[in-house]
Order: C-alpha cells, then sequence, then structure tokens
C-alpha cells in the first residue's frame, strides 16, 4: 500500500522542538532544511532497498507496505543544497506541531525518523551541505549562473540515487 503520509510542515515543526529539546538550542534554517533532506532521500533509498529484499518468514522487520516517499513537497536544488520550499517559506512553522500526529506514526517510520535526526543533529551544518553538494542530483539540477535557484530535483531522481547508495 503506497501513501504519502506526512505533512513536511509538521515533520520540520517536529524536528525543531526534537533539536531544541535535545540539543537546549535553536536550530539553524540551514540544518533543518538539510534534515529534511536527507530523511527524504534516505527513507526513499531504504524503502526502495528493502523492497528488493528476500522477505522470508525469518525478517523482523518488512517494510514493502511503505511509501518510499516522506514527503509529498517540493525539493529544490539552492546554493546550499537541497531545499524544501515549503518549509523555507512558512513563516511559522511550530503552527504546525502536532504531537498526536507524529505519536500516531507507524513505528517503523518514527524509528527511522529519530534514528537518522540523531546523527543528522550531531552533524555541523556545513558538513551536511558538503554531503548534499556530493549528490549527484543536486549538481545536475543546481546551476550556478541561474539567478534564481529554485530548479526542482524531481524525486524519483532523488530515490534512484538514494537506492543505489
Amino acid at each position: 500500500m503506497d501513501y504519502i503520509f506526512l505533512d513536511v510542515r509538521i515533520l520540520a515543526a517536529y524536528i525543531k522542538r526534537k533539536f531544541l529539546n535535545e540539543k537546549k538550542n535553536e536550530i539553524s534554517p540551514l540544518k533543518l532544511q538539510k534534515s529534511l533532506y536527507f530523511l527524504f532521500a534516505f527513507w526513499a533509498g531504504f524503502i526502495t532497498k528493502n523492497r528488493n529484499l528476500d522477505h522470508s518468514a525469518e525478517q523482523e522487520v518488512n517494510y514493502n507496505d511503505l511509501s518510499p516517499v516522506l514527503f509529498n513537497s517540493s525539493i529544490e536544488a539552492w546554493y546550499y543544497g537541497p531545499v524544501i520550499p515549503d518549509v523555507y517559506r512558512c513563516p511559522d512553522i511550530m503552527s504546525y506541531e502536532n504531537q498526536n500526529f507524529i505519536d500516531n506514526l507507524d513505528y517503523r517510520v518514527r524509528e527511522f525518523i529519530d534514528d537518522l535526526l540523531k546523527q543528522l543533529f550531531n552533524t555541523s551544518d556545513f558538513t551536511l551541505v558538503n554531503i548534499s553538494h556530493a549528490d549527484s542530483i543536486w549538481k545536475k539540477y543546481y546551476n550556478p549562473n541561474d539567478e534564481i535557484h529554485d530548479n526542482i530535483m524531481p524525486t524519483a531522481e532523488i530515490i534512484e540515487e538514494y537506492a543505489r547508495k
């Protein structure tokens, strides 16, 4: 059963709150954007790779019923890496905070998000930028000569790249 299950603004509010609770500090816009991007990309790769596994009875957790698309928002190639404009242009992302929604997420999704966020929170902003700049998909759609950097990075191509990693 493929479905989109996250509003990216609710996810962004969750990330902001989690960072504040863990680090006792506000998350930078740069780290928030890279966290969203890497959650999307690594989830897509993880689910896509999982679909190619042998799903025998011994496998602990099956992910075949989950979509590789974590959220349905465009991702654009900007100067400092991928950006989700729906979050960047939202003046008050915390107004989307919805703990009930997060608490009711499928446990597999919640564990994945929380585990990856631990790593992302402990990585510097510009290390995350450098990692995103190494992605073929960002290189393909970022044009330094553009006056406005708003080229959309197609979801299918992000999924394809991260399924190969």
